[in-house]
């Protein structure tokens, strides 16, 4: 056998073992993450929660039928456009939720918020997605986020940003790697010191807004997401007993 033909055996065998080290982990990377095939069970989860725990209230933040304006703000204004289409997921578990919510607030769900952008250097940049105002919680320490996000498999993650005074408390929804409408929902874990300022001090929390981040392997170029029917669940357990009504002034005075 000639040194050609050695050669090039030895560069088939070398891409095929690094064909069956690496592929497994590309098929992963690239594939779409599968849907929650209990949505409807989580929705029911809630309002069950609502029903049983009078200490848990529900905030709708927003409907996003175009009441609150919405802005993309990054370094570069390239591509930054939001607007409301008429896109709603359609799904028993949407219908459902959407039922819940009619009876606490007056939402519509016609609309949706389309968020287009674009991303230069994926893993350096950050796209920043704000209401025209902060929106600002009602009393009550929020414990979980429910948000319907239409995706199109981005490696990329959704965070929403919460703020209290001076201080931005970060909570990841969750990875955009899938297609279609999918249904975030996420714990919320307030640190200490601001739990101790709500629940003593009543210094309110409210939404700052949304942030997009890369992970590996995204491509740089345009991106678009929808948002739909977002709401904060928030323990009020603190103000169950006599006397919790009162907020403490004493070292302010």
């Amino acid at each position: 056998m000639s040194y050609h033909n050695i050669f090039v055996k030895s560069k088939i065998l070398k891409k095929s073992i690094w064909l069956f080290l690496f592929l497994p982990l590309i098929i992963t990377l690239s594939a779409p993450i599968v849907h929650d095939p209990d949505e409807l069970g989580r929705v029911q989860i809630v309002e069950g929660i609502l029903k049983e725990e009078t200490f848990y209230k529900l905030f709708v933040m927003d409907d996003f039928e175009g009441n609150i304006p919405w802005k993309v703000h990054r370094s570069s204004a390239f591509l930054n456009h939001t607007e409301f289409i008429a896109k709603v997921p359609e799904s028993e578990a949407f219908e459902y939720e959407t039922n819940i919510y009619k009876k606490l607030y007056p939402i519509e769900a016609n609309k949706s918020l389309m968020v287009r952008s674009y991303f230069e250097i994926p893993r350096r940049e950050k796209v920043f997605i704000k209401p025209e105002a902060g929106i600002s919680l009602p009393r009550g320490i929020p414990s979980r986020a429910f948000l319907w996000v239409y995706s199109n498999n981005y490696n990329m993650d959704l965070q929403i940003i919460l703020k209290q005074q001076l201080t931005e408390i970060p909570v990841k929804l969750g990875s955009l790697k899938f297609e279609g409408w999918k249904r975030l929902e996420a714990t919320i874990v307030v640190p200490p010191q601001n739990r101790w300022k709500h629940e003593r001090k009543a210094t309110p929390f409210e939404i700052k807004g949304f942030v997009i981040t890369c992970e590996a392997f995204q491509k740089k170029g345009a991106f678009f997401i929808y948002l739909d029917q977002m709401a904060i669940l928030l323990d009020r357990s603190f103000a169950t007993y006599p006397g919790s009504e009162i907020i403490d002034n004493w070292d302010t005075r």
